[in-house]
């Protein structure tokens, strides 16, 4: 496992990590392991789940990556073949959607230029943090000509009540790099994987998951 994390390393893959938090030392030790794959943070500021969502995309966007994935912690069933599965296809510019079965997604690859079809407008008047939000997600993406392949549909973690620590985060980044590596994506340019944490002290932290797609919510 090691061997591969640092075989994911030597890829030509930029990783962000989209947080509220300005730099790795203000998130739980679990992840310090891990900050050398990271390109950088996304200090997201702003207060409302849309606009985060959507100036998290846009802040890679600006920085010239023309293939962005968002990936979300709530899904502890994913496996690296999912993650191969849907870089494989934005590669070749297919956008891709993992479903969940509460009717969000765990999973969206998205080509630059699809994604800049979309008016920042009608992005933001999606019902995010509701089941409503795939569905209405696709028909927007088909209403601007961006068709969509899927991934299998899967149970995703709404509940403190579901998770006790950060076992499932760090399997989910195990699991991307080692996809990395497998697969050897030279033509991706952009990963963004996004992490859902609440501090409450100190010494005990919280994650807090919303019904909506993945990407960081208010701190």
């Amino acid at each position: 496992m090691e061997t591969a994390i640092d075989a994911a390393s030597k890829n030509n893959i930029d990783l962000f990590l989209s947080t509220n938090h300005g730099n790795f030392n203000e998130l739980p030790t679990v992840f310090l392991k891990y900050k050398k794959f990271f390109t950088g943070i996304i200090h997201q500021k702003e207060k409302k789940f849309n606009t985060k969502f959507l100036s998290a995309i846009k802040h890679v966007s600006n920085l010239n990556y023309d293939k962005i994935a968002v990936i979300g912690n709530d899904t502890p069933n994913l496996t690296k073949e999912d993650i191969s599965k849907s870089l494989n296809l934005l590669c070749n510019g297919r956008a891709y959607i993992g479903p969940s079965k509460d009717g969000g997604f765990y999973l969206l690859s998205i080509t630059k230029n699809d994604f800049e079809k979309i008016a920042d407008k009608d992005f933001l008047n999606l019902p995010f943090q509701t089941g409503k939000i795939r569905s209405s997600l696709i028909k927007l993406l088909v209403k601007v000509n961006v068709f969509t392949f899927f991934l299998g549909e899967k149970h995703d973690v709404d509940s403190i009540k579901n998770i006790s620590d950060l076992v499932h985060l760090k399997k989910i980044i195990i699991r991307l790099l080692e996809a990395m590596v497998v697969n050897r994506f030279r033509k991706i340019r952009c990963f963004c994987l996004n992490l859902i944490i609440i501090f409450t002290s100190l010494k005990k932290f919280k994650i807090s998951f919303h019904k909506a797609p993945p990407i960081a919510p208010s701190f």
